[in-house]
């Protein structure tokens, strides 16, 4: 198995974007309204039978601790109080949280709301790279299914707040490295890199190995070049 060590700088160059623009209509998005579960968690001391006892009272049903947290619960309303109008009502999430905290053993409160996650992808420059499209790893828009709809590294989003990775130095364990390559040969450092299978200096790749390459270039290619 081929195995080289190369060492990589990161200094890439990100055109900037209009990040004031971008940051703005984030920030006016206008808030979603929460959607409460009809999931609490509540801290009750005193231990397991304790905990037992104050759901049951307030119309819940005590699923558990939650993880290691020696004094928090996962309590969930029962059949009879699981319904629309009790798990959105602001009035009766009031009562029922008040009624809770009314309890000597009861201390944390409170019901669970779900979260809306989503990619936050945005295009922050207008790529050069003819190839950019192909480059999947940091671009996904090819495949069409799940789990790999969209998967890639990410990266936009974090060129858009101003990361580079300006100066960072990362080491590769691969199969090689083309260094000389015009992507790579200005951010590939020379001074720390080594081929284990040859025992020398040049990391360069043997054959068809080219994972060690690919793997280089999603971590300091150069921009907007063919």
């Amino acid at each position: 198995m081929a195995s080289s060590l190369f060492l990589l700088t990161v200094t890439l160059s990100i055109v900037a974007a209009d990040i004031g623009a971008y940051f703005k209509a984030q920030n006016q998005r206008p808030a979603a309204a929460a959607v409460f579960t009809d999931s609490w968690a509540v801290e009750v001391h005193g231990g397991i039978e304790a905990a037992n006892e104050i759901a049951e009272r307030h119309g819940f049903t005590n699923m558990g601790r939650v993880g290691a947290f020696a004094n928090i619960y996962h309590f969930k309303m029962s059949s009879s109080a699981n319904n629309d109008e009790n798990i959105k009502s602001g009035t009766e999430i009031q009562y029922m949280r008040t009624t809770l905290k009314s309890e000597i053993n009861v201390g944390y409160v409170q019901q669970q709301s779900l979260h809306n996650w989503e990619k936050k992808y945005f295009q922050p420059t207008s790529q050069g790279d003819r190839l950019w499209g192909s480059q999947w790893t940091v671009n996904n828009t090819g495949q069409t299914r799940e789990p790999n709809l969209y998967l890639d590294l990410n990266a936009e989003p974090a060129w858009i707040q101003g990361y580079t990775g300006n100066g960072i130095l990362v080491g590769v364990v691969d199969d090689g490295v083309e260094h000389t390559h015009t992507d790579l040969r200005n951010n590939y450092v020379s001074t720390y890199s080594y081929d284990f299978n040859y025992n020398d200096s040049d990391p360069s790749p043997v054959g068809t190995d080219s994972h060690g390459t690919a793997c280089a270039g999603e971590i300091v290619m150069a921009r907007d070049n063919n």
